[in-house]
């Protein structure tokens, strides 16, 4: 009698473990998605692809770690979360651009409720902007002329330490060396008028090519782009 009574006690824990296993694999997937850009006055800022990020927290959700949520090149980004409460910021340093502070308590976390599929757009404070970027192809040399417009100044400005015309064979084109196969640094005497060249490389055989224009900005490691441009030969 006693050996059956064990055998009742370890199948019925065996039934719990079972129901508690399949209780932890059955819990919903998150369904609602959080997408935007990240802004200037309106104006997705260009970045470098899956470099730029913030950090999403969902206060007593019961997981105390952050979402991170990266931008892609042009400043859009998305992330498919639970519904919910949530904080959203910049760690410190992440970015060619300040956050903005929204009051003194709050500083520059934002908050909101996710009830659904939800778009919104997140204001900073770039150093510098891409200004008029024009690119042209002739032969194998990529022309490019921008000018750099200085968005923060007083004394939380900073200076440029170079301006770069990068080109690659896909979209992608950043300081990455992964996303360019060439980049020439402009002369900086004259901000308002940058012009700047680059040879394609004699083996790349495709009939196209993606240029950019990068900015970095003194003691900022992640540096501001123009929008990227295809030119066909």
């Amino acid at each position: 009698m006693k050996t059956l009574r064990i055998k009742h006690v370890l199948t019925g824990l065996c039934v719990s473990a079972i129901l508690a296993s399949c209780g932890i694999d059955n819990f919903d997937e998150p369904d609602t998605f959080f997408s935007g850009r990240v802004v200037y006055n309106g104006e997705p800022l260009q970045v470098r692809h899956d470099a730029v990020d913030f950090q999403l927290w969902q206060p007593g959700y019961g997981n105390p770690g952050p979402v991170g949520v990266r931008l892609g090149q042009d400043g859009s980004f998305s992330s498919k979360l639970f519904k919910g409460e949530y904080k959203l910021v910049f760690t410190n340093n992440v970015g060619p651009f300040r956050t903005e502070i929204i009051n003194e308590q709050q500083q520059d976390t934002i908050f909101f409720t996710l009830e659904g599929d939800m778009t919104m757009d997140v204001e900073v404070i770039p150093y510098y902007m891409v200004r008029n970027a024009e690119f042209s192809l002739s032969g194998n040399t990529v022309e490019a002329s921008c000018s750099i417009e200085q968005i923060i100044t007083g004394e939380d400005a900073r200076n440029v330490e170079r301006v770069t015309l990068y080109l690659n064979g896909t979209s992608f084109v950043s300081d990455n060396d992964q996303e360019n196969y060439t980049g020439t640094d402009a002369d900086l005497n004259n901000l308002d008028a940058i012009s700047v060249s680059a040879v394609i490389p004699e083996d790349n055989v495709k009939d196209y090519v993606f240029a950019r224009i990068g900015v970095k900005v003194s003691g900022v490691e992640d540096m501001i782009f123009s929008p990227v441009e295809k030119l066909e030969r």
